[in-house]
């Protein structure tokens, strides 16, 4: 029981209840925001990644198909390059691209490449992708990709 006057009108008053709920739910509010949109950006470097590497190897089997002699470094470079451009945008000084020809080579007349697309995102994380083996067939047969 209360029997103070003051602590009675304390009591019963509930001007800027408002604002107290208010200040404290902001901050959840604001880190689930940014919460969202780091995994959105994390998502949009790993898109990115995949679709360079996948436009990589595509790149490299129609060179072969054409008959064109392509080099690691060439195959190397074009990922640095298209990787930088739209849509990708990724920073040419967080990317990393390895090309090289796969240590165990599968196919007789085939030359096998491994490629691997790195990017360090947000926060150190390291989006990575081209895991898959990369076969360049001889001249007369047709460029594939290994599983």
């Amino acid at each position: 029981m209360i029997h103070s006057p003051f602590l009675q009108r304390i009591k019963e008053d509930d001007t800027g209840s408002a604002i107290i709920e208010f200040a404290l739910l902001v901050p959840t509010i604001l880190l689930l925001l940014v919460g969202v949109i780091q995994v959105g950006m994390i998502m949009q470097s790993y898109n990115a990644v995949r679709n360079v590497s996948a436009d990589v190897a595509r790149y490299a089997m129609v060179q072969k198909q054409a008959y064109n002699a392509i080099s690691n470094s060439q195959i190397r470079s074009f990922a640095l390059s298209h990787g930088q451009g739209a849509p990708y945008l990724l920073k040419p000084t967080s990317m990393s691209v390895t090309v090289n020809d796969a240590t165990l080579q599968r196919i007789d007349g085939a030359k096998e490449l491994t490629r691997a697309v790195k990017e360090l995102g947000l926060r150190g994380v390291f989006v990575e992708s081209g895991k898959r083996g990369l076969l360049l067939d001889a001249a007369e047969a047709r460029p594939t990709l290994a599983a």
